[in-house]
C-alpha cells in the first residue's frame, strides 16, 4: 500500500540520519548497531524456528565483545 511504502521510506530515511550522526559523533567504523523487530503477532518460537531474544543477555554479550566506554 502507499501507506506502507511511506512508512518504510520514512524509516529508511531515519536510519540514514542515525548512521550519519553516529559516524560524525563516534567515527565511521567505530560503532555497532543491533536492530531487532517484533511486529506484535509472532508465532511461538518453537513453531516458527525463530530465536527468542533476551535483552539482558544481549546487552551483556555486546558489552563483553565491544569497548563500551
Amino acid at each position: 500500500s502507499v501507506e506502507m511504502q511511506d512508512t518504510v521510506r520514512y524509516q529508511d530515511d531515519a536510519l540514514r540520519q542515525i548512521k550519519t550522526f553516529l559516524d560524525d559523533r563516534v567515527g565511521a567504523g567505530e560503532w555497532v548497531m543491533l536492530l531487532t523487530a517484533d511486529n506484535g503477532s509472532q508465532y511461538p518460537w518453537e513453531e516458527s524456528g525463530g530465536i527468542p531474544i533476551d535483552p539482558t543477555k544481549m546487552k551483556a554479550l555486546v558489552n563483553e565483545r565491544f569497548d563500551v566506554t
